[in-house]
């Protein structure tokens, strides 16, 4: 088993292998627990379930699966069970917003987000310690990276008001990718 000092974590054992997804603490979001899993394994599409003994298994998929687990879990890590249901790439439509679909090429390829920062702010998705470290970043793609991270933890209607703004302030890019939908594309070093 995995261990950190004195941290307690959540791990998820995959063909007999446990993997450690996060670190516990008070705000774990279903949100934020389902991107830490989808970042370390990005190829499968996985269903998770936390087993007691002797109680049937409870499937992790939505906000209260996790409360619940958190609430009644014992001391130490957390070991959630999963099994592989398909091949990601088939289900990417359905699984995932188009900003955590293309996350890798937005963070590569958007040339400006100052705009939709600001807007951001103004519709309150970012609160003002958030605001306040993306426009002291200097890198542009660290900043474009940092914007779609905090985003993504806020859930869907964060998202689909980014996506908005995206489409608003990026227009060509935007039609260009939703052409496209490239999941899995790298940073091209010609654009920044």
């Amino acid at each position: 088993m995995l261990q950190h000092e004195n941290q307690d974590h959540i791990l998820v054992k995959v063909q007999g292998e446990q993997h450690c997804i996060l670190r516990i603490h008070q705000e774990i979001t279903y949100e934020q627990f389902r991107t830490e899993l989808e970042l370390t394994f990005p190829e499968e599409n996985l269903a998770v379930f936390y087993k007691e003994e002797g109680d049937l298994p409870l499937r992790i998929s939505r906000q209260n699966s996790i409360e619940y687990v958190l609430k009644n879990k014992p001391e130490g890590d957390i070991v959630l069970e999963a099994e592989v249901t398909g091949d990601r790439q088939l289900s990417v439509k359905t699984d995932k917003h188009f900003l955590q679909r293309n996350k890798l090429t937005l963070t590569c390829r958007i040339p400006e987000i100052n705009s939709s920062i600001e807007e951001l702010r103004h519709w309150e998705i970012l609160n003002e310690a958030e605001y306040e470290k993306l426009i002291s970043v200097n890198l542009l793609k660290e900043q474009v990276r940092e914007t779609l991270n905090f985003v993504i933890k806020k859930g869907n209607d964060a998202m689909d008001i980014l996506h908005s703004l995206l489409q608003k302030h990026q227009p060509h890019l935007l039609k260009e990718i939703e052409s496209k939908e490239l999941p899995h594309s790298s940073c091209d070093p010609g654009h920044s």
